[in-house]
């Protein structure tokens, strides 16, 4: 008879851990996910930035251009102006 109950009792033992090691696991893997989940967005705002400033860094060579074209045009059509009128 206390066979019986130690191995009932130890049955019971091993359903209880077996079922909060799960619920470990669970929890564990649940903020694994977060972590993955939070790690993709940072990920994608800094390449998001990173586009940005790449873009920017663009955007300022290009109005450089078209300043130095818009200057050189200037500089013709004053040379121009003074042999017109010269």
């Amino acid at each position: 008879m206390l066979w019986g109950l130690v191995a009932v009792l130890a049955l019971f033992a091993v359903i209880v851990a077996k079922y909060l090691t799960g619920v470990k696991l669970q929890n564990w893997r649940k903020k694994a996910l977060e972590a993955e989940t939070e790690e993709r967005k940072v990920r994608g705002m800094a390449k998001a930035a990173e586009t940005e400033t790449g873009t920017a860094g663009r955007g300022i060579n290009t109005l450089q251009r078209k300043k130095n074209a818009l200057q050189k045009q200037t500089d013709k059509l004053w040379k121009d102006l003074a042999k017109l009128k010269g």
